[in-house]
């Protein structure tokens, strides 16, 4: 799926389904290890450079739209 490459190897349920996978392919991707659940509707389709940074992704995924801040968002930044 392209929306995973622009998302740090990750999809939603809403994106997956959107895309036309059925509730049984979505079954069949996570029992296959094809996928793997990250959070709650957040899944991994691919493996991530940074697991760190597809972590961070995944929080915002989960969230809608989750803001990064102290330590980790200077991490982020390279402070």
């Amino acid at each position: 799926m392209r929306m995973a490459s622009r998302q740090r190897g990750l999809v939603t349920l809403c994106q997956a389904r959107a895309a036309g996978i059925s509730r049984r392919g979505l079954q069949w991707r996570l029992k296959s290890r094809r996928w793997r659940k990250i959070l709650p509707g957040v899944y991994a389709v691919t493996e991530a450079g940074d697991p760190w940074l597809q972590s961070l992704e995944a929080a915002r995924l989960w969230t809608g739209d989750a803001v990064i801040m102290g330590l980790t968002a200077a991490r982020l930044w390279g402070l």
